[in-house]
């Protein structure tokens, strides 16, 4: 059996490469993200400021709080 490129697990959650966003934008008819963007998202729901999220954790981090969940 062989596992074809979209069967990797990668290929399942990172998401389109920008090559891929290009193309499939072309096939809808837009010529940019945000012209999509402005065309399906109702404007009431944008936000209007870029989220205030923290720094991501790296993967050691992720991994040394599970183990500390519930203790």
């Amino acid at each position: 059996m062989q596992i074809s490129e979209f069967d990797r697990f990668d290929r399942r959650h990172i998401g389109p490469n920008p090559g891929e966003v290009e193309v499939m934008l072309q096939q809808l008819g837009y010529s940019s993200l945000d012209a999509f963007i402005d065309r399906v998202v109702p404007e009431v729901i944008r936000m209007e400021q870029r989220l205030q999220l923290p720094e991501p954790l790296t993967e050691a981090q992720v991994k040394l709080a599970r183990t500390s969940v519930g203790k």
